[in-house]
């Protein structure tokens, strides 16, 4: 069984959010969210419930999709 969050960074609900409105797939894993490209064809990303997390996504998105997310 996954583990509970019990407190979400306010900074990442607005990060996934931003995702979903692109149309990105978020699958929640057993230790964090896998984010899937809408198509098929893009590179997928694996990040973990935390606020560390944030930086190195943003590096991801804007290398692969060409996307600020923040």
């Amino acid at each position: 069984m996954a583990n509970k969050r019990q407190h979400g960074s306010s900074t990442l609900k607005k990060v996934l959010r931003l995702l979903k409105k692109h149309q990105f797939i978020l699958e929640e894993k057993k230790k964090g969210i896998m984010i899937k490209c809408p198509d098929g064809r893009g590179p997928s990303y694996m990040m973990h419930h935390s606020e560390s997390a944030i930086h190195p996504m943003r590096r991801f998105f804007k290398q692969n999709y060409n996307l600020n997310i923040l």
